[in-house]
């Protein structure tokens, strides 16, 4: 068991098997590559936290979008899915990043993506999708 000391959370443990390799980074920090999960305090909650290895300082808040009710459809690009090594649909797992202020919205453009067989994850642009989501203020029913 590894320990990391963050900045949000304080020291967390975590095992090398669930850390996500983002090989290119996110969008608009490259140098950002390996990163854990963390469950959000709020037992049953949907939201995650994913906090980076490589800079304490760097953690945000995801969501799976299936588990709210808005019409997205991953398309992903065989570039992608070869990059990824998916084999099958079901080894894909979607996550988009969740900004609260100054309203609660999400980022439906540019979802992570993780193999999460292999833990290789992608951040990918879908054009059709917006920016900035609005989820309502009632976001507390989430969280």
């Amino acid at each position: 068991m590894n320990r990391k000391m963050t900045a949000r959370f304080g020291e967390i443990e975590y095992d090398d098997t669930n850390i996500l390799y983002f090989s290119n980074g996110i969008i608009g920090f490259p140098e950002l590559q390996k990163f854990v999960l963390l469950d959000h305090a709020r037992k049953n909650s949907y939201f995650q936290w994913i906090q980076s290895l490589d800079d304490d300082d760097f953690a945000f808040v995801i969501v799976d979008p299936k588990h709210l009710k808005i019409d997205y459809k991953v398309q992903l690009e065989n570039d992608d899915a070869l990059f990824l090594g998916i084999e099958h649909p079901d080894e894909i797992w979607v996550g988009v990043i969740v900004n609260l202020y100054p309203k609660p919205r999400l980022n439906l453009k540019a979802p992570l993506i993780v193999n999460h067989k292999t833990r290789q994850g992608k951040q990918i642009i879908m054009p059709n999708y917006p920016l900035r989501h609005d989820i309502g203020r009632n976001l507390s029913a989430f969280l």
